[in-house]
């Protein structure tokens, strides 16, 4: 799997921050969403395991509705990463519903980065 693009920016990819830059799950107000300015690894993984209510660490390669997704919170994801500029649609996770094919897809999707 290749996330590089979303971590670091190559390939031509958006310009991402850099994996830690993340707000950290437990700096943040009980019931607060994770905001996301730029999209990293980081934080969609830790986007993904508030709405699991998993540690990011604890994510594996386990099917993410039977670690408790559900669609509305699936929806929830979607919108986040397309306000963030990533084109992913609802269905397009749903069919493969790991943080990995995830990671893969939206580093796929990325906006282009403006030259100069």
């Amino acid at each position: 799997m290749d996330t590089s693009a979303i971590v670091d920016g190559s390939g031509g990819a958006a310009s991402v921050a850099p994996a830690g830059s993340a707000t950290p799950v437990g700096s943040r107000p009980p019931g607060a969403a994770v905001m996301v300015e730029r999209l990293t690894a980081a934080a969609i993984r830790a986007e993904v395991a508030e709405l699991v209510h998993r540690c990011p660490e604890d994510l594996g390669p386990q099917d993410l509705f039977e670690c408790g997704l559900d669609s509305i919170r699936l929806l929830s994801l979607v919108e986040r990463w397309r306000a963030a500029g990533v084109e992913a649609s609802f269905v397009e996770l749903a069919e493969r519903p790991t943080l990995d094919d995830w990671l893969t897809l939206l580093a796929s999707r990325l906006p282009a980065v403006p030259d100069g």
